[in-house]
């Protein structure tokens, strides 16, 4: 379950550069 809260966050900032 800790990993799915590390990939969540991993994934977010790449979108948010956009």
């Amino acid at each position: 379950m800790r990993t799915e809260g590390r990939r969540l966050i991993r994934y977010v900032p790449r979108e948010d550069s956009r």
